[in-house]
């Protein structure tokens, strides 16, 4: 079965920048405590603030290297019998069988599949120019 992933991920470089936020979360947060526990000068107030957008970033970091790791997870698949998928905003993998389709429409970036109870419209918008030319291809040779 060839498979195509959905979005390109570098992993370690993810888990490196999550790694930097969790520092930065810790740091920001330790520095902010020593300032609150030994009291804050109101004459040097920006000086005892600087540690805030280092916490906030540190969880940024954290927030959105979690959310690209969990995009890998979608990705396109076919083989002879079966087209199998699971694309964003899907919480399932939906399987198609080929002997089901009746049709293939390929638009811009808009696939819809014909099938004998209905149609599927599988939007590819957001998928990378090389993964979208080895789908269609792939789906054209069914189309034959």
């Amino acid at each position: 079965m060839e498979r195509v992933k959905i979005y390109r991920i570098k992993k370690k470089s993810i888990k490196y920048f999550m790694i930097i936020g969790a520092v930065l979360l810790v740091a920001g947060v330790i520095l902010s405590l020593r300032f609150i526990i030994e009291g804050i000068d109101s004459q040097i107030l920006p000086l005892n603030m600087m540690y805030l957008p280092f916490t906030s970033m540190g969880f940024l970091l954290i927030i959105f290297g979690y959310l690209a790791l969990n995009d890998d997870k979608y990705f396109f698949a076919w083989d002879d019998v079966e087209i199998a998928y699971l694309l964003p905003k899907q919480k399932d993998v939906e399987i198609i069988k080929i002997t089901d389709i009746k049709g293939i429409v390929i638009q811009l970036f808009e696939i819809t599949i014909k099938l004998a109870d209905g149609e599927k419209k599988l939007n590819l918008e957001n998928i990378e120019y090389a993964e979208f030319q080895t789908i269609k291809n792939a789906l054209e040779k069914i189309r034959l």
